[in-house]
């Protein structure tokens, strides 16, 4: 019967070798169940700002909020938000082909608060014919868009006359903030739902990878501090022992996001990992496979 509980070792981890023997020779399995609450903990606290800003953000704040003076990060996303949807120009697509009542090339910018950012462009003029020309992520032109997806290395293009309409369609500033006003009435929670669970899902698969490298490494170490641990009781050491790196992180991303201590965390894992192999090292406990 183990002494230790889930919640006790999160905090234990930091330090107690009781608690490293405790998961060696009285905890069961291979450690993935104590894992899932280390990485739903964790992310509780990383995201935790955010969705105190999320559930505060409202369809009215969105839409009347002004870039003159912001001072969060947050508050300047939003005033860029809002001026990028205050871009869209007015018009119409029907028949398979596009019509827009603005001087062309025309620019969509995404202002970060540094810089303005190209990002869309609509030419219906036939001046521009692909992204590679316009030099922009994506391009509109009279009867298709190209989209280029710089990470899969390569262009998509869609035809407007594959829209099935009943009738012209169209869109400008008004349409698109019915959309957003849409999402916050009927999307917003279920949105926040589904991205954290994709978030907690993906973060619990990563760290799996993560923990069974670091029992890999932990087969050699056993031998430095002479521990007869078997690669499931390394397993779940090693979930264990991330446990400090992970916590730490958690709050440098909220006070300290710039910080980059990736690699040192890699060592630090390693030595707390040396550190439980060594408290279960074979002259101080008799180990339960």
């Amino acid at each position: 019967m183990k002494n230790f509980s889930i919640w006790k070792a999160l905090f234990l981890s930091f330090f107690s070798p009781d608690l490293y023997r405790d998961v060696a020779q009285n905890w069961r399995g291979v450690g993935f169940s104590y894992l899932f609450v280390l990485v739903f903990f964790t992310l509780l606290i990383v995201s935790a700002q955010f969705v105190f800003a999320y559930s505060t953000l409202t369809y009215e704040s969105l839409h009347d909020v002004k870039a003159e003076g912001t001072n969060s990060e947050a508050e300047i996303m939003q005033a860029a938000f809002a001026d990028f949807v205050n871009q869209i120009p007015r018009g119409k697509v029907f028949k398979g082909e596009l019509d827009v009542d603005v001087p062309q090339p025309y620019y969509m910018y995404f202002d970060d608060g540094q810089e303005k950012i190209p990002l869309i462009m609509f030419d219906t003029t036939g001046k521009f014919m692909s992204v590679e020309e316009a030099e922009v992520p994506i391009l509109v032109t009279k009867k298709y868009i190209q989209v280029n997806q710089k990470d899969k290395n390569k262009i998509e293009t869609y035809n407007l006359d594959e829209m099935e309409t009943n009738g012209p369609i169209f869109f400008g500033p008004d349409e698109a903030w019915n959309l957003v006003k849409m999402f916050f009435e009927e999307f917003k929670w279920i949105t926040l739902a589904v991205v954290g669970m994709c978030a907690l899902l993906a973060m619990y698969v990563y760290k799996i990878i993560v923990v069974m490298v670091y029992a890999l490494l932990g087969l050699l170490i056993r031998y430095l501090v002479r521990s007869d641990c078997t690669y499931d009781t390394i397993l779940r050491l090693a979930c264990v022992a991330i446990t400090p790196t992970m916590i730490v992180s958690s709050l440098l991303m909220i006070f300290m996001p710039t910080l980059d201590l990736h690699l040192v965390f890699v060592g630090v894992n390693l030595l707390y990992l040396g550190f439980a192999l060594y408290c279960n090292r074979r002259s101080v406990v008799g180990i339960k496979a």
